[in-house]
């Protein structure tokens, strides 16, 4: 185990989603652990003030990782400006519940599009950097923000659940598939946390459904997720905690 105060010393992270919640929470953690943080979501002034509270190890990079041409032009810069990333953390989400009978194919098409599709691509854009890390013997790490919600069946979270549940299929998978390259894949499932996600509900019943849902208990803090998430990417180059749930205490599923 290392003794250092900094061990993310040296390291290249990138987190996605990093305007606010997890993602930004994340970033200072990584930030205080050492490390040189890409911070990336579309709303760029959110990100410079994070980027001017972390100070000189964060750098902002505004873009839409829904648009292949974006998650090209914000490798190359964050490459050239940072070097290569070898710690990606896919945050960035959106969680809009609606019930099916209502037919929103838009919102559908918008988590599957970010929740989904954009980690797919971000991934298979920093890989090459990734496994030539791992080449190295050195830490490399995907970390993949699933959710307790890939496991639960409820009414209206169809769709969201599904994108979730695709999150941690993928995880497992692209580990299995890289294994032997050094590659370490770790998917994170939180349960009910403190952040802006209940808000990007449109459907106002719902809405006040999940902000009395998180009045009825006490909520993980965005800061207890990016605690996990640092924890399992300070493990040494050899060992991977391949999937680990966080919960508040009181939840019962």
């Amino acid at each position: 185990m290392t003794t250092t105060t900094a061990p993310l010393t040296g390291r290249v992270a990138l987190v996605t989603g990093a305007a606010s919640g997890i993602g930004a929470a994340t970033a200072r953690c990584l930030a205080a652990a050492g490390a040189q943080v890409a911070l990336v979501a579309r709303r760029g002034d959110r990100l410079q003030a994070l980027a001017d509270e972390i100070g000189e190890r964060a750098l902002p990079v505004p873009a839409d990782i829904t648009q292949s041409a974006a998650i090209r032009a914000l490798t190359e810069q964050v490459t050239a400006r940072l070097g290569t990333v070898d710690l990606l953390v896919n945050n960035a989400a959106v969680m809009l519940p609606n019930p099916l009978t209502e037919g929103r194919a838009d919102e559908w098409q918008h988590m599957l599009g970010l929740n989904v599709g954009a980690l797919l691509q971000v991934t298979r854009a920093l890989l090459p950097g990734l496994l030539s890390v791992a080449a190295d013997g050195r830490a490399a790490d995907v970390v993949n923000v699933s959710s307790t919600g890939a496991d639960v069946r409820s009414p209206a979270f169809a769709v969201y659940g599904a994108t979730k549940a695709a999150v941690t299929y993928l995880s497992g998978a692209i580990r299995v598939e890289l294994a032997s390259t050094g590659l370490r894949v770790t998917d994170v499932k939180p349960g009910g946390v403190d952040t802006e996600l209940f808000q990007h509900a449109t459907h106002p019943g719902i809405r006040e459904q999940l902000a009395t849902a998180g009045q009825r208990m006490r909520l993980l803090d965005a800061d207890d997720v990016a605690d996990t998430i640092v924890y399992a990417v300070t493990r040494p180059p050899h060992v991977c905690l391949s999937q680990l749930t966080v919960m508040p205490v009181n939840q019962a599923q």
